[in-house]
């Protein structure tokens, strides 16, 4: 007995020696800024409310908050004022917001880094303020704790953004189709995004906006540019059992393009698909001689113990008498 109370006193000395030499990190004073639009409301009480906001979104409990500056500035010949705020804090490390930004992209899903601007005149951007502002809390969870309108970097004149500390339950992504021409597959992609289980929020040019809780992987896929619509929409079917064979359960399969040729899908899919012209590529002088014999080909494949999704005839893009079977199978 005497022992094991021996070895239980020297555990609690170590234990209690390891707690005393961990060291403590000291708080330091950090800054959050911002500028937002002036209200009815002095400078100074807009400071002390974005100060109520700050401490009950943070859980901070040593800040201050302070009416910087009113600015006058002028935008589209109109004038404009508004407070710039300061909310200085004590902590251990730097309160980092979670921020929705609406601006435009090019960047696939990647709502930060670079963006341009949405909005054409700061009154369109003041006036989305309510939307976006009831957007962030309705989706993310968040309280929002700014929200303002910036001069973009390039493209419309100015964006859009919302502040807010915490972690999101969902975040706002963007997404922007390769095939920007295409109406009916844009068209598509906010059912798409609501039957994938995230939140269509906004559609803008070419870019569409949802909220989620990480990126959806959406597929885009073009089988190439028919010699007619009819030849075209007789592939339709091939084109979405391809995808499907691909993992897809949720799909789009078009011809389109002024004449109704360019053959194309949008689905829920992270896979990717190549293409190739099969072991034994061979040339045909007619459609209907490239259609009937794409089940041999296929079946030829398969021996081969490749695994093809489909085949799909085509043009040879080189020469426009002749016709491909472009068979398609997992990257």
């Amino acid at each position: 007995m005497k022992y094991s109370l021996k070895i239980c006193a020297a555990v609690a000395l170590i234990s209690a020696s390891s707690s005393a030499s961990v060291p403590t990190v000291p708080n330091r004073q950090y800054n959050y800024l911002v500028r937002v639009p002036a209200t009815s409301l002095s400078c100074e009480q807009e400071a002390n409310l974005l100060l109520q906001r700050f401490l009950g979104a943070t859980k901070i409990t040593e800040a201050q908050g302070t009416c910087k500056e009113v600015l006058n500035v002028t935008f589209n010949k109109k004038s404009y004022s508004l407070y710039s705020l300061m909310i200085t804090y004590q902590a251990q490390s730097p309160m980092t917001p979670y921020s929705n930004t609406w601006g435009t992209t090019s960047q696939t899903g990647i709502p930060e880094g670079l963006l341009g601007g949405m909005y054409d005149t700061f009154q369109d951007c003041l006036e989305a303020l309510p939307l976006k502002t009831q957007q962030y809390e309705t989706y993310t969870q968040l309280p929002a704790v700014s929200a303002f309108c910036e001069v973009a970097s390039h493209g419309h004149q100015f964006l859009l953004q919302v502040d807010g500390f915490g972690t999101p339950v969902n975040r706002l992504f963007t997404y922007h189709p390769r095939y920007t021409s295409t109406p009916e597959l844009r068209a598509f992609i906010p059912e798409l995004i609501t039957k994938m289980g995230g939140q269509a929020a906004f559609t803008f040019e070419a870019n569409s906006y949802y909220f989620a809780p990480q990126m959806l992987q959406i597929g885009e896929q073009s089988f190439g540019i028919m010699d007619s619509a009819a030849h075209c929409d007789a592939q339709t079917e091939e084109a979405t059992n391809i995808m499907q064979k691909a993992g897809s359960t949720i799909m789009y399969t078009i011809c389109t393009g002024r004449s109704g040729t360019i053959l194309q899908a949008i689905a829920d899919s992270s896979s990717y698909i190549r293409s190739d012209f099969g072991t034994y590529s061979r040339n045909y002088y007619s459609w209907s001689e490239c259609m009937n014999d794409k089940a041999r080909v296929l079946a030829d494949e398969a021996s081969m113990g490749n695994r093809p999704f489909g085949a799909i005839c085509r043009p040879d893009y080189s020469n426009d008498e002749l016709f491909k079977i472009e068979i398609y199978s997992h990257l």
